[in-house]
């Protein structure tokens, strides 16, 4: 497999991965709807939890986008 083939399956998996782990803390644990939880704290937590994933991501599928 190509490392542009690997780049974006890291880039995909991580936005889909952050995007369902943020709604499952806000719709599941929480338990709360995006109007009171705000919009911009939605983005923000799902921003953090697709920098977590891409980080694991990168380091799993062996990509070198973070330098060492």
């Amino acid at each position: 497999m190509s490392i542009q083939v690997r780049r974006t399956i890291v880039w995909v998996l991580s936005v889909v991965l952050g995007l369902a782990a943020s709604a499952g803390i806000i719709f599941g644990l929480f338990q709360t709807t995006l109007e009171k939880y705000l919009l911009l704290n939605a983005v923000l937590l799902a921003s953090s939890f697709i920098a977590l994933f891409w980080i694991w991501l990168d380091y799993v599928f062996s990509t070198e986008m973070l330098p060492k």
